[in-house]
C-alpha cells in the first residue's frame, strides 16, 4: 500500500468480563487493499490482537466515569509484504478515562499509550486519542475519534488498523475516525466509518467495519 489505495478493514472484536474489574479483549482483523489502476487487490488477515483490561474505578457522585488500564500484544498473522502486519510481535500498554454526560447519552474519553515491536529495528511509537460517542437512540450512536501517533524509534509498526509501514523517528500523524454504530442487543454491536490519516508520507484512506461482542 502506498499513496494510491483504499484500505477496507473488517474486524471481529470481543470483550469478555472475567470479574467486574477485569476483562479479556481480542481483535481479529481482515484487510483488503483496493489499489487504483490495474494493480491487483489483496485480502488477508491483519495482526490479531489479544489483551487484558483492568478497570481501576468506575463511578462518581456527580457523573459516571470509567478509568481503565490495558496491556495487549498483536500476533504477526498479517502478511507484511502486502502491508497487512508488522511482521513482529507488537506490545502496547495504555490508560483510558471516560466520562458520561446527559444521562449517559454522551461519553467523552481520552486514551494514551505506547507500543513497541519485539524485533530488531522495528521501532516504537506513542499515541494519544480524544473521542466522543453520542447515543442518539437506544440502538444508534455516532462516534468521532482523533488519534495522534508519534514515532519514538525508527522502524516498522502497525499504527491502529493500518498496515505496517516504515516510520522515521519523530514522524507524527493524525488519524480521524468518524463512525456510525448500531447495537443489535445488549451484547452485540456493529460500527462502520472511514479512517482518514493526515501526515503519512504515503496517504491511504481506510474504511473500517467492526462487529463487537461484549459479555
Amino acid at each position: 500500500m502506498g499513496g494510491d489505495a483504499t484500505v477496507l478493514m473488517n474486524a471481529l472484536n470481543s470483550s469478555i468480563g472475567v470479574t467486574r474489574q477485569l476483562s479479556f479483549e481480542g481483535v481479529l482483523p481482515l484487510i483488503t487493499d483496493l489499489p487504483q489502476g490495474d494493480s491487483a487487490s489483496h485480502t488477508g488477515l491483519g495482526d490479531a490482537q489479544l489483551g487484558i483490561r483492568w478497570f481501576v474505578s468506575n463511578s462518581n457522585i456527580e457523573a459516571e466515569y470509567i478509568w481503565s488500564m490495558a496491556a495487549e500484544t498483536s500476533v504477526p498473522t498479517g502478511n507484511a509484504s502486502y502491508g497487512f502486519g508488522a511482521d513482529a510481535f507488537v506490545s502496547r500498554i495504555s490508560t483510558r478515562l471516560s466520562y458520561d454526560f446527559f444521562n449517559n447519552r454522551v461519553r467523552v474519553f481520552g486514551e494514551a499509550g505506547t507500543a513497541w515491536a519485539w524485533a530488531e529495528k522495528r521501532g516504537s511509537l506513542a499515541d494519544v486519542a480524544l473521542a466522543s460517542v453520542w447515543q442518539t437512540t437506544r440502538m444508534v450512536g455516532v462516534f468521532v475519534e482523533a488519534r495522534v501517533l508519534t514515532s519514538i524509534e525508527s522502524g516498522r509498526l502497525e499504527p491502529l488498523n493500518f498496515g505496517g509501514r516504515a516510520r522515521t523517528a519523530g514522524d507524527t500523524s493524525v488519524v480521524l475516525t468518524p463512525a456510525l454504530s448500531l447495537a443489535a442487543s445488549e451484547h452485540i454491536s456493529a460500527a462502520a466509518g472511514p479512517q482518514i490519516p493526515f501526515g503519512f508520507k504515503d496517504f491511504d484512506i481506510g474504511f473500517a467495519v467492526s462487529l463487537t461482542y461484549r459479555q
